[in-house]
Formats: structure tokens, C-alpha cells, sequence
């Protein structure tokens, strides 16, 4: 390699970045048909059939047509066979994020045996940005170890075969790329790849005369020494993103000595050598029939789509994964749309839209009427010193029929009051006559540095109505009075955010009062 600079890696997809996890489903289905493993592994894989499938020569739907006729097997049959034959395939998303990450320093490329449905495959998982090029044998009509096949991969890369790395589980199609002129590596395990081609790339730059070393990217835990770099990222992100994040340190800090976080066990940082790229937060969310662990983070704009988000959310499916208790486990995440590459990310991860939330915002807030109380309610401010555990109660109450909600405790009540987000005149009380709380209307005033102020205004950070006294207007009340709290204090614009399929149609109060959707939320879910 003396003098030689590595420009590509080329990878194959079968064996190396999708790999079969067990065999067991596959041995029930060589049972159930009358075959040995592999029989059933030399029809699927390496019958005639399959041969022009992967040549474009059959489509997918007759090779397979060929294996139903074959067993005697109807459509709902096959698809069953199809099924139990891919059900344990599991997509490597940390050999994909490195390729990704890779991407800033060489290009990459698939260089798979297969039928044109891989492209598809590539799409709906969200894989296809790892690749400068991928190069199907079925599109290209030959397969590894062809020697045309692997100069399809270097002439559309526009590399010479020195400069190349390319890895395969098959021994012959490492030969095949080695006899070419490609540095070939067999591959065992990602661990062992990824540290090979580390090296590889360090030794190349070096006798090239360049850097020695690849960035390479560390997932470690959280220390209080970090806040002041994570404050930045965040607020860096978001003067991109106006996702509403941004906070100063003070109430970063605040944020993460909630009593249900734990930002030394649950807190996870992304580094390339001393610069902080990502973070991620694993929150637990109980419910009594599930639990759910909710990844909050973000990645630096400049470092997105190069495999940061996917190293930290397989980081934290495995932290979760710790957690697992005898009820069912979901992971989830939210995703604003105007956050580049998120919703990618989630479906890249498995994960799938489960609901969908606006951002919305009103304006010129001096026009709106006064508000109109039921007869036997009046308005009064929360008391800290006396409300907290009547408040905690209500807002339970209030929210017990929302999608997703998990009972709040009266410390985090606690905390939140005592936390530089409150100040009194936040939380307007509806009480009736016994000072029974029957609605609130809370505020958050954003912290944030002056220049991020104007386009985060305020917002209902909570609106809601104890059961026993809803259907009598006390939501609308509550909404204009904290409208004209928010008025008072100098601000024309506010702001909230609501679940589409809020179970009251509160959607429909917020436009009636002046409200419009400004920006769309989906919260994505997946069963770990």
C-alpha cells in the first residue's frame, strides 16, 4: 500500500449489513416443508431461479411464483414461507452509521447480488444517503465474482482499484475483488471491520503524507462538565432548526435535575475527538400496561447524515433494552419537521409514526375578548405554598384520557415551581366555590439567550379541565385569560402545541380563537 491513498469502501448487502440474526425461523421452515436447512438455503439462494433473479432476468414475483408451484403453496402460503424465511434478517444501522460517517472522508458504495427489489429496500429503510453509488447485479446484469461487476463499482466511484476496500462474507467474492486489484476483506463482524478499516485508513493517509487519523466517534456518558458545550449545541441546532429548544445553561441545568432524570446514567454524548456532535436522553415514560423510554436529543446540523443520529439512538435501544421489565417496551421519539433528517432517521431505525402534533402560535393579542366563567368559578393564581399536591391531582385528572400521558408526581410539581421556568402569575387556577380546582391554564416563558427570544414566543404550556366540570366553557376561559396574562407582559404572539387527535377536539377551540398551525410533530414508536 506504500503511497497508495484509500478512496472507497465498497460493501456487500447480504451477510454484511443485513445479516440473519437466528437461524431457528429458518429451521421451522425447512421442517414444515420437508427440508434440510440446507436445501432450503441451495432453492432460495442458489437455484436457477434465483441465479436470474439476481442476473434481472426474472422478476421477484416469478422467482418465488416457481417456489410456490413447487410446494403446492397459495398466495397466502407463500407469503407466509416469505415471511418466516426474512423474519429474523436484522439491518447492521451501526455498520451503516460508520459508512455514513465515513462518507466526509472516502465515498462509498453496495455492491450487492441481487433482485431489483433491493432498491426498494434501501428506500423504505432509509439507508440509501450511507452510499455515493449501489450497484444491483439485477440492474447491471452481472454478479460478483464477475470481474465487469466490480469495475461497474470502481468506474462509477471513478477510483482504481488500489484505492479500494471492498468486503463480502463470501471468500470467493473477496477473491474475485482482490484478483481485480481491490484490497478485499472478508467479513466476520462489524466490530472487527470497522476496526480494520480504521487502521487501513489511518496507514493509507499516512504514507500518503496526510493526517494519520479518521474522525472517529465516541458514545460515552454525561458529565456536569459537559453543560456548558451541550447548551451550545443545542442552541447551535436550533438558530438552524427554530424547533424551539434553545436555553440558556441555567435552564438547561434546571431541565436535567428533573426527579425523573438520572443525566449520569440516562444521558449519552456523541464526540469526535473533543468536539460534542449529538446527544441523546433516555427518559422513562410508565404506563400501567407498558413502559416507554423516550429518546430526546439532537445532532449538530453539520455533522447530520453521517451516521452521529443513528450511533446514538442504537446506543440508547441498547441502554433501553437494560431497563426491561416484564411489561412491553417501547422506544420513541418525537420528531419536528423542520429538523433536517429526523423522521429519516426514525424509519431508518425501524420505527414508525404512532401520532402526529401542531405547533401553533396566534397573534395581535390585544383584540381577544375577556373571558366568560361559568357561573359558581372564579380565576385565581396558583399558591405554591398550598396548591401543589390539589394541582398534581387535577392536572392527572385532567390528562388521564391523553394519548401517551404518564402520571405526574407531586415532586416534579415541586420542582417545576421551584425552577427559574415559573414565576407567579404563570398558572392561572379555575376553582369553584369550595376552591376546588376545576382548570389551569400554565405558561412557559422560554429561557433563552435575547436573540432567540423573537422567534420563540411564549406558550400554554398546559391547558386543562378536571372531568366533573368540562362542557361548560372553562377551557376557552382559561385559554383567554392566559392569553391576556400574556398580553399584559408585552408580548403579541403566543404559542402551543396539540395532538391532532386530541381525544376534546381541542384543535378546534385553539382556531377559534385565533390560532394556526405553523409546524407539524410525529412522535414515532417502536417495540423493543
Amino acid at each position: 500500500m506504500t503511497g497508495v491513498t484509500i478512496k472507497a469502501i465498497i460493501v456487500d448487502m447480504g451477510g454484511v449489513l443485513l445479516r440473519t440474526e437466528t437461524q431457528e425461523p429458518r429451521r421451522k421452515l425447512a421442517a414444515r416443508l420437508g427440508l434440510s436447512l440446507e436445501e432450503l438455503y441451495e432453492i432460495v439462494f442458489e437455484s436457477q431461479e434465483s441465479k436470474l433473479l439476481q442476473l434481472g432476468e426474472v422478476s421477484y414475483e416469478q422467482a418465488w411464483d416457481t417456489l410456490a408451484q413447487r410446494f403446492g403453496l397459495d398466495q397466502r402460503g407463500l407469503a407466509e414461507v416469505q415471511h418466516q424465511m426474512f423474519e429474523a434478517d436484522r439491518l447492521d444501522l451501526e455498520l451503516v452509521s460508520y459508512l455514513r460517517r465515513a462518507r466526509g472522508t472516502v465515498k462509498t458504495a453496495l455492491l450487492s447480488n441481487a433482485g431489483t427489489r433491493l432498491r426498494r429496500t434501501l428506500r423504505e429503510n432509509h439507508i440509501e444517503d450511507a452510499f455515493d453509488e449501489a450497484i444491483i447485479s439485477a440492474e447491471v446484469g452481472v454478479m460478483k465474482p464477475d470481474p465487469e461487476s466490480y469495475w461497474i463499482a470502481l468506474n462509477r466511484l471513478g477510483v482504481e482499484p488500489q484505492e479500494a476496500i471492498f468486503v463480502d462474507d463470501f471468500a470467493a467474492n473477496v477473491e474475485g475483488a482482490c484478483r481485480v486489484g481491490m484490497l478485499g476483506i472478508q467479513f466476520t463482524t462489524t466490530q472487527d471491520l470497522t476496526e480494520r478499516l480504521d487502521e487501513l485508513l489511518r496507514t493509507a493517509r499516512a504514507q500518503a503524507g496526510g493526517s494519520a487519523d479518521m474522525p472517529r466517534l465516541e458514545i460515552r456518558s454525561y458529565d456536569p462538565t459537559d453543560l456548558p458545550a451541550l447548551a451550545e449545541l443545542i442552541n447551535t441546532a436550533d438558530r438552524v432548526d427554530n424547533a424551539g429548544r434553545a436555553m440558556t445553561e441555567r435552564a438547561l441545568a434546571e431541565w436535567l435535575n428533573r426527579p425523573s432524570v438520572e443525566p449520569a446514567r440516562d444521558l449519552f454524548l456523541a464526540c469526535v475527538g473533543r468536539t460534542l456532535v449529538g446527544y441523546v436522553l433516555a427518559e422513562r415514560r410508565p404506563e400501567t400496561e407498558l413502559d416507554r423510554i423516550g429518546a430526546i436529543g439532537i445532532v449538530h446540523p453539520a455533522w447530520r447524515r453521517r451516521g452521529v443520529g443513528e450511533a446514538l439512538m442504537v446506543h440508547i435501544e441498547q441502554h433501553a433494552l437494560g431497563k426491561k421489565a416484564d411489561k412491553p417496551l417501547f422506544l420513541e421519539m418525537v420528531t419536528r419537521e423542520s429538523v433536517a433528517g429526523a423522521a429519516e432517521l426514525a424509519c431508518s431505525l425501524g420505527m414508525r409514526p404512532v401520532r402526529y402534533f401542531s405547533y401553533m402560535q396566534c397573534s395581535d393579542l390585544g383584540k381577544y375578548a375577556e373571558p366568560t366563567l361559568p357561573a359558581g368559578i372564579r380565576f385565581r393564581l396558583l399558591d405554591p405554598s398550598r396548591d401543589v399536591q390539589s394541582f398534581t391531582a387535577a392536572y392527572n385528572d385532567a390528562f388521564s384520557d391523553h394519548w401517551g400521558y404518564s402520571l405526574t408526581t407531586i415532586e416534579e410539581v415541586e420542582h417545576w415551581l421551584h425552577s427559574g421556568n415559573y414565576h407567579p402569575g404563570d398558572i392561572t387556577l379555575a376553582v369553584d366555590d369550595d376552591d376546588s380546582i376545576a382548570g389551569f391554564c400554565a405558561l412557559l416563558f422560554p429561557q433563552m439567550e435575547p436573540e432567540m427570544l423573537k422567534s420563540n414566543p411564549p406558550m400554554v404550556d398546559d391547558l386543562g379541565v378536571v372531568h366533573r366540570f368540562r362542557r361548560h366553557g372553562l377551557g376557552r376561559a382559561l385559554l383567554l385569560a392566559g392569553m391576556r396574562h400574556v398580553h399584559s407582559l408585552g408580548h403579541e404572539v403566543i404559542a402551543l402545541e396539540v395532538d391532532d387527535d386530541n381525544p376534546h377536539r381541542a384543535q378546534q377551540l385553539y382556531e377559534s380563537v385565533g390560532f394556526s398551525v405553523v409546524s407539524r410533530s410525529t412522535a414515532f414508536r417502536k417495540r423493543l
